[in-house]
């Protein structure tokens, strides 16, 4: 039996209107007696993560939007830790004059980053941001006086800059110097590295980093990112087009095959929507969905339901996880006045989030939908190493591997219900080449099958008569003629075949590339451990 076929699932949906109609008919009780931390209502990590939320924090961070707003953010971060504050003073765990030490000793900030026709605020604690907001700027004296007021359209500089903002405590990685150096060559028009410029500074960043161990030893995004605009030698207003070709490098050079909230490629991505100034930030621009869902706007509901769901399953939420970046869409669309605080999308409403736990040998494939579209995969190791299913790849006798016919089920399994289009039928074809070890497509095999179903698809009009995954991969590994265990070559070569064959250069999570990648990762897991 494979490995996938003897999975056991941790399940948990988030179902809206149960949970509004529990809301209103049963009064709500602390469910815990330990005091609520930073890390309990933010983003955040080590020793602020573990701190208590005191009421004198909040009166600081009150203090600071006001200092830059001219009052308080209503759902703004001094708004959630006033009310954090307040329960703890209620339950005895803080005094009313208490202030937690790290925001004492490292103050708490609220910073504006300007550009062109709009602001970029961020709040922090302690280092540590809690939240932002993109905020339009006064009208000029032109609009005054009758005139055409015509904003400047945000760089590539400008949006690197307001990285180092965003992401600024990142420690920099082969990913983050990919999308630089990609960024870089859109903003000059040259595929040639400039000698110590950000490319070139990224990139031995990044080769430097891997030699350390320790988080706080490490090169971070706003030491090679600050004052970006300056730093290039030509520059260009961002386009859809750079951040498509920046959000390909990162997610290429990212073993997890997802882009960094707040990062590089999502900073560009945010300059180049603000610079069509149409639209609201879609599920389209943030994940690798479609349909209805798709067109969709983040809606701050969503997130809450998202973060509801990845607590319930993990214990917490994840740090630059879908709800982390759920979270800060939603943000950038309230600021914009684009949607209210509150509100929920229908879809969401309607079909619910879910975030499920798939344990394998080892380790569990965590997946994360809205709407029964995954938004992401990733793995989290459990420190076991499971049982032996027949069948199943080893290496020097002891640990077993998961072969790319296993993964290829796994991603029939993960996304059944997904219509096979020509970007799978390319990722099945690079699988089964790589399976077999030959450029001959088998007869009536997986990726011949999967071919004749993503052109019999194209004919189709409504996503009920296409044929989907999970018709073409159940069973993958009983149809390949041969199979082997999948390494990182192998996962390189099926992202290719789904990113060049994709309109939006990107993978979808849970499918074809993201599944063969999740094994490969797997396996270098079991071999670094035998």
């Amino acid at each position: 039996m494979s490995p996938f076929s003897m999975m056991k699932c941790i399940h948990s949906h988030i179902d809206t209107q149960k949970k509004k109609k529990m809301s209103q008919d049963q009064p709500q009780r602390p469910e815990r007696e330990q005091p609520l931390k930073y890390g309990d209502c933010f983003n955040v990590k080590g020793d602020l993560a573990d701190q208590p939320i005191a009421p004198q924090d909040a009166a600081m961070m009150q203090s600071a939007e006001a200092m830059v707003f001219g009052k308080n953010q209503k759902g703004g971060p001094a708004s959630v830790m006033q009310a954090a504050a307040a329960k703890n003073e209620r339950s005895g765990h803080v005094s009313h004059d208490a202030t937690t030490q790290l925001a004492g000793d490292e103050g708490i900030t609220v910073a504006e980053t300007k550009l062109p026709g709009r602001r970029i605020i961020t709040e922090s604690v302690a280092g540590q941001v809690l939240g932002q907001y993109v905020e339009p700027l006064p009208v000029t004296a032109a609009a005054a006086t009758g005139g055409d007021v015509e904003e400047a359209p945000i760089t590539i500089g400008e949006a690197l800059a307001a990285t180092a903002l965003t992401a600024g405590e990142k420690p920099v990685e082969q990913s983050d110097a990919a999308a630089i150096q990609a960024a870089e060559a859109r903003a000059t028009g040259s595929s040639v590295v400039t000698p110590g410029g950000l490319a070139a500074t990224a990139q031995s960043a990044a080769s430097a980093n891997e030699g350390l161990a320790q988080d706080v030893d490490k090169i971070k995004l706003n030491d090679v990112l600050t004052g970006a605009a300056a730093k290039l030698p030509a520059d260009k207003a961002t386009t859809r087009q750079d951040a498509q070709g920046v959000m390909e490098a990162e997610l290429r050079n990212n073993p997890t095959l997802t882009a960094y909230p707040g990062g590089v490629a999502a900073s560009v991505a945010a300059a180049a929507r603000l610079n069509e100034k149409t639209d609201p930030i879609k599920y389209g621009d943030v994940f690798a969905v479609s349909g209805e869902l798709g067109e969709k706007a983040v809606k701050p509901e969503d997130a809450a339901m998202m973060q509801s769901a990845e607590t319930a399953v993990l214990g917490k939420t994840q740090k630059s996880g879908p709800a982390a970046a759920m979270q800060s869409a939603a943000n950038v669309n309230v600021s914009a006045g684009l949607v209210q605080p509150g509100d929920v999308t229908d879809v969401a409403a309607r079909e619910g989030v879910t975030v499920t736990g798939t344990a394998v040998p080892g380790a569990n494939i965590i997946t994360e939908s809205v709407a029964g579209q995954v938004v992401a995969q990733y793995i989290q190791p459990t420190g076991g190493v499971g049982g032996q299913p027949q069948g199943a790849a080893t290496t020097g006798g002891s640990r077993r591997e998961i072969t790319i016919g296993e993964a290829l089920e796994a991603a029939g399994q993960t996304i059944p219900g997904k219509p096979v289009d020509q970007c799978d039928a390319a990722a099945i074809q690079a699988a089964e080449v790589r399976a077999t070890g030959s450029n001959v497509i088998t007869p009536g095999g997986v990726a011949a099958t999967a071919q004749s179903a993503a052109a019999y698809n194209e004919s189709m009009i409504k996503d009920e008569d296409k044929v989907k995954l999970g018709d073409v991969l159940s069973g993958a590994t009983k149809v390949l003629p041969a199979d082997k265990a999948a390494t990182r070559q192998d996962a390189e070569g099926v992202v290719g075949a789904e990113l060049r064959n994709k309109q939006d250069m990107s993978t979808t999570p849970g499918g074809v590339a993201a599944s063969v990648t999740v094994a490969a990762r797997m396996n270098e897991r079991s071999r670094q451990q035998s």
